[in-house]
């Protein structure tokens, strides 16, 4: 009986052409290196690169675990930082509102008396309402009025308005007795003027006042009208300075 052939015939043409060139830089063209080949070193071939490729993949594995941790702690950190942010908003908002408020009910009625006095002519003198919700402050002719009053007003009524509502701060909370204003006439009619002089004459006797105008005649009115309220005034002519400087 004869026994199968071991060695099954090589046919050629299946061959890739790599394979030369694996058995020239594997094997030096040397068949006795391949001949020394067998199953078992192969077998053993294979799991050394399949370890190394697993060791491979959990290093991979691990860096990136690593990473994401890193970039965990820094997302973490921002979050942080963004609610912190937020809380320093909302206490840095709240207080503000608060502060506009406060502000509000202090001059309130110093201010719709002040209006009042400078704003004859708009509704019938009666001082204007000041009404603040924590976030802006708004003006109203009646109490829980709709509209704002300074979208019907004209350009003096609303000097006379800032007026007024600067002159109630500086009434209720300034720390010192200067008083500086500057060209407050500019635009309020004659009516308006007198209440704004009258208020000086008699809210701001202790104020030391510095009223800037380039009319003469207005100066000439200001200074008589605190004349006849036994006040002091003196007058300054800036071009006359500024010519003896240049002498």
């Amino acid at each position: 009986m004869r026994l199968p052939c071991l060695y099954k015939p090589v046919i050629y043409d299946n061959l890739s052409p790599d394979l030369d060139d694996v058995f020239s830089e594997v094997f030096e063209n040397n068949e006795n290196g391949l001949l020394k080949l067998n199953i078992a070193t192969i077998d053993i071939k294979i799991k050394y690169v399949q370890q190394q490729y697993a060791k491979s993949r959990l290093q991979d594995i691990k860096d990136k675990e690593e990473a994401y941790e890193q970039e965990k702690i820094k997302f973490d950190n921002a979050v942080k930082i963004w609610e912190n942010l937020g809380n320093l908003i909302n206490l840095y908002t709240g207080n503000i509102n608060d502060y506009i408020e406060s502000i509000s009910k202090g001059i309130e009625i110093l201010f719709h008396i002040y209006s009042g006095r400078l704003l004859q002519n708009f509704h019938n003198g009666l001082g204007i309402f000041i009404e603040a919700d924590g976030k802006s402050i708004s003006f109203k002719d009646t109490p829980n009025a709709e509209h704002d009053v300074i979208f019907t007003m004209s350009s003096g009524q609303l000097s006379s308005l800032v007026i007024a509502f600067t002159m109630a701060l500086n009434h209720k909370y300034a720390k010192h007795s200067l008083l500086l204003i500057d060209d407050p006439v500019q635009t309020m009619d004659e009516i308006n003027v007198a209440g704004f002089i009258d208020l000086l004459r008699h809210e701001f006797r202790d104020r030391q006042i510095f009223i800037s105008t380039h009319e003469d005649h207005t100066s000439s009115y200001f200074r008589y009208k605190f004349g006849k309220a036994g006040l002091e005034t003196q007058r300054i002519n800036f071009k006359n300075i500024q010519n003896k400087m240049e002498i």
